[in-house]
């Protein structure tokens, strides 16, 4: 009997472990690829470039902590920052930026079902992990900077002096973690309007760059990824470009490139291709073309959606681009 009763106990005791184990096991941050092809993590590690408000690296050997949103710069009180928090969003911010804080908040809520709507889902914090999606407010450019490398630490200086928004993003086994957006109040906060614009084109490329599939080979041109955000930000503004502006993307932008030669090509350029898709097909053909993009990459999705090859797509856009003078 008393044999009985031990191993009666025993069999209790494994029974608790394993249920402890299952519910943490619950609990931890999945894998979502098995393996991530070459090409694609080549393609993570070169979104970082001289002309993109982007930074972006692979990491190989992802920590499910590095999820929570307690690890983030910002919870340590010697960081300085104050937060807002809530169901959606974190947002850490100087004391002396109050006013920023909460414009910036009501910015940030008032993207999210425009977001679902063009990119066919908003990424809540149950989608990622249970993680909220951190804002951080620079003050000044200097502060920015820093902000910008305590996130990103291999982050050059270029990118700390002309952005006024940063999107920080690291990408593993476990998906796409967004570590943080970045925004440099000097040069956002200029009116209302542009720091509407700015978190609306940084939350674009959270949605964006969340809905890849990075098991696949992934290859997404910057006129693209830069473009979408744009375009999705910049709703209802009038976009031109003078004659020679016209003459030079006419002759020098090159679909099936990594980038194009300036910023505002890849920009407003890119922007011009999505307002060109939405008036050649329609609004509904440009979430449907970025739909199959996140599963298929671009060619694929140009053949898909609209029966048209690369560069076929790319010149008639070129015969398009008049449309847009100033």
């Amino acid at each position: 009997m008393k044999k009985l009763i031990i191993v009666f106990g025993i069999l209790i005791l494994w029974a608790v472990i394993f249920a402890v184990v299952y519910e943490r096991g619950k609990q931890r941050p999945g894998l979502l690829y098995a393996e991530i092809p070459k090409e694609t993590v080549e393609f993570i590690n070169n979104l970082s470039n001289h002309l993109s408000d982007i930074l972006s690296s692979f990491n190989p050997k992802p920590d499910p902590k590095d999820w929570d949103n307690g690890s983030n710069f910002g919870e340590d009180t010697q960081s300085g920052l104050l937060k807002y928090e809530d169901e959606y969003f974190i947002i850490y911010y100087d004391p002396s930026n109050r006013k920023e804080a909460q414009i910036m908040k009501e910015h940030a809520h008032n993207a999210i079902r425009p977001l679902a709507g063009l990119f066919g889902k908003y990424f809540y914090p149950a989608d990622v992990n249970g993680r909220k999606l951190p804002v951080y407010l620079g003050k000044t450019k200097s502060e920015f900077g820093r902000l910008v490398k305590m996130l990103a630490p291999h982050t050059g200086d270029d990118i700390t002096t002309r952005a006024a928004g940063v999107y920080i993003s690291e990408t593993s086994s476990m998906g796409c973690l967004t570590k943080g957006i970045v925004i440099n109040n000097e040069l956002t906060f200029t009116s209302d309007r542009f720091a509407k614009t700015v978190i609306w084109h940084e939350m674009a490329h959270y949605v964006f760059f969340t809905s890849l599939n990075y098991g696949k080979n992934m290859n997404v041109q910057m006129w693209c990824y830069e473009g979408i955000a744009e375009y999705f930000a910049r709703q209802g503004e009038r976009l031109t470009f003078t004659k020679k502006q016209i003459e030079d993307m006419q002759k020098e932008c090159d679909f099936s490139a990594r980038h194009f030669k300036y910023v505002y090509q890849n920009y407003q350029g890119g922007e011009s291709i999505f307002r060109f898709t939405e008036k050649q097909y329609s609004k509904q053909a440009v979430t449907g073309f970025l739909s199959t993009l996140y599963q298929e990459g671009v060619t694929l999705s140009l053949k898909s959606n609209f029966s048209v090859d690369l560069k076929q797509f790319e010149q008639n856009w070129k015969n398009y681009l008049p449309n847009f003078a100033n």
